[in-house]
């Protein structure tokens, strides 16, 4: 969920391994409710990832196994079952080719700040109250803000382990139920039915900067 940057960067500090992508795919209703989907794909670096599995550490560090990273992502998965507004919550992890998903419905956006900040407490994390989607219904406005989170996990990284951002991507789709009017900033893609927006974002750059992903869409 959420993002869920958190639930990434839980894969990335494990594997440090390059050529994934993250995939951030919202829709909105008119009332404001919608469906969230995450997918975090490291299909591309799978082979070395099994390879890193089998040696059991990386940097003198121990590997969890496949069972404990199940555990761990279904524990994030279902810690978001609780929050107010989520429902039908559905998640997969697939350790042939290292692909995990996650979906859920929402009643309003601000359920999905509700269930990230859920996750971030169960983690011991006490940053809490940041608004990263928020619609409003009456300006037809919705907002995508991002934060600091894979920054962080970059600076506690050495030149050397940085270099997994090279080639990764975190792509953002929107999807609404009307036509787009506006979005800033400029160079965003609009789809031919104006419904939808798409944005991909190179890791290289966006873990020195979360604010890239920040966007605003005005709604018809």
């Amino acid at each position: 969920m959420k993002s869920i940057q958190i639930i990434a960067v839980i894969f990335i500090s494990t594997f440090l391994s390059s050529c994934f992508e993250i995939i951030e795919d919202v829709k909105v209703n008119e009332d404001g409710s919608g469906t969230i989907k995450y997918i975090i794909n490291f299909s591309q670096s799978s082979s070395k990832i099994k390879t890193l599995m089998s040696a059991g550490e990386i940097d003198g560090k121990k590997i969890p196994t496949e069972n404990e990273l199940k555990e761990d992502f279904e524990k994030i998965c279902m810690t978001t079952k609780k929050a107010k507004g989520i429902s039908d919550v559905i998640f997969t992890s697939d350790f042939n080719e290292y692909i995990f998903t996650y979906k859920a419905d929402f009643k309003n956006l601000n359920n999905i700040n509700a269930a990230i900040d859920s996750i971030k407490s169960s983690r011991g994390n006490d940053s809490l109250g940041f608004r990263y989607f928020n619609y409003d219904k009456k300006t037809q406005t919705f907002n995508r803000k991002g934060d600091d989170i894979i920054e962080k996990l970059r600076s506690k990284m050495s030149s050397s382990q940085q270099i997994i951002f090279t080639g990764a991507t975190y792509t953002c789709l929107y999807r609404f139920f009307d036509e787009i009017s506006s979005v800033k900033p400029s160079g965003i893609a609009v789809s031919a039915s104006k419904k939808n927006s798409f944005q991909k974002l190179y890791m290289s750059s966006f873990v020195w900067n979360g604010k890239l992903i920040d966007q605003e869409i005005k709604i018809k």
